[in-house]
């Protein structure tokens, strides 16, 4: 088949995809960032499809034309400010007109934004992944920018013939607040393999306990704040302990660190800002006693997906959207009222207390991701939805 694929993508992640021109051009100009589509992207490649990428780049103005073996990449604008004054107009429009000179027998949008809105725009029929719940993301963040993006999801609901979702809380909240008019398959994002190889490297550390986390933002939804100050009464306990912060808004210099130095809380704690994926997958499998994932929703984690590959236990939220869904409470992590900081400090110190109940949550998760969250199931599964789309 040829399928189209639009949304997010880190360039940088699709280089090896393409030719020796079009690979520099594509590290150069770096994209969206994000995972989800470059595994799609290689396992239909791999299945002998023909794929074409339509995506945007930060700071890029022009129409770029990047090609590999059966894949082509278009690239189009992505304003750096203001774009949510008239809903994404110009990159709604390149997406639109990208897409309409493709030969395609489907079309796949990921994200019910300016991706969606432009590909609904186009001829052949198309397939809309939700990857977030924009009505609960506007309670948490109430700001015109989420207003904006909310009104397309919408309008997105409303027009979409054909649509998955990456958890069913996500589902349901297209079904049930966003009215959407089609039926909602659930199709989670999967993990890549190098993800299950990096499991081999996960060593038990009897050293120094070491909580990490990886969180985008420092700010209400994600909460790193609660996680600081649980780490604070966790080093009560274990004075040795370390906290590794990992994402943006959590540099050495960032928000968070500020934050925890203005309130006295910076000790032991090691601000590591983004890291690239493949030293994230290394230190969280060789340092990370546990994971903590304070977020107050989530839609679907890739994160702790991951970490379950990895044999690393998990702390999250047991009211955080798809987390319990994601998460085994009992099985592959502890889950708990992130809300509460002494809720949080109960459960890393549980399981810093007993090795074995952490051995045995990183081997569930280990089973469970390699069930739940693998590459070719995914695939499979948009594979048997293009066929129908395309009859």
């Amino acid at each position: 088949m040829k399928i189209a694929i639009t949304g997010p993508v880190n360039l940088n992640d699709l280089a090896p995809l393409l030719d020796a021109a079009s690979a520099v051009q594509a590290r150069n100009m770096g994209g969206l960032g994000g995972q989800p589509i470059t595994g799609l992207v290689r396992g239909l490649l791999q299945h002998g499809h023909d794929v074409r990428v339509v995506t945007l780049a930060r700071g890029w103005t022009g129409d770029a034309e990047l090609h590999g073996a059966r894949l082509s990449v278009a690239v189009g604008p992505f304003r750096e400010a203001r774009r949510a004054r008239d809903a994404f107009r110009v990159e709604r429009a390149y997406v639109a007109e990208a897409l309409g000179r493709s030969r395609v027998d489907v079309i796949h949008a990921h994200w019910t934004y300016e991706f969606a809105l432009g590909a609904l725009a186009a001829k052949p029929p198309v397939l809309v992944t939700a990857h977030d719940a924009p009505l609960k993301v506007l309670w948490l963040h109430k700001d015109p920018y989420r207003l904006v993006r909310a009104g397309m999801a919408l309008v997105v609901a409303r027009r979409a013939q054909w649509m998955t979702a990456v958890s069913p809380y996500v589902a349901g909240h297209f079904r049930d607040a966003l009215s959407a008019n089609c039926p909602i398959a659930v199709v989670p994002g999967a993990l890549a393999e190098e993800v299950f190889q990096a499991a081999d490297t996960r060593c038990l550390c009897t050293g120094r306990p070491t909580v990490m986390t990886v969180l985008n933002g420092f700010d209400t939804l994600k909460n790193g704040a609660r996680a600081i100050e649980a780490f604070a009464t966790v080093r009560q306990q274990y004075p040795g302990a370390q906290l590794v912060m990992v994402g943006q808004g959590y540099e050495p210099a960032g928000a968070a660190a500020s934050w925890a130095e203005q309130c006295g809380l910076a000790e032991g704690i090691e601000f590591a800002g983004p890291l690239a994926h493949a030293t994230l997958l290394r230190r969280l499998a060789v340092e990370a006693t546990v994971l903590l994932h304070p977020s107050l929703e989530e839609s679907q984690s890739l994160v702790l997906c991951e970490a379950q590959a990895l044999g690393v236990p998990v702390v999250a939220g047991c009211r955080s959207g798809a987390v319990p869904w994601t998460v085994e409470d009992g099985v592959t992590g502890l889950l708990v009222d992130v809300g509460s900081t002494s809720a949080i400090a109960a459960a890393l110190t549980r399981l810093i207390d007993n090795p074995a109940e952490c051995q045995a949550l990183g081997a569930a998760g280990r089973v469970s991701a390699r069930r739940r969250f693998g590459m070719a199931e995914m695939v499979a599964a948009y594979e048997r939805i293009y066929l129908r789309m395309a009859a």
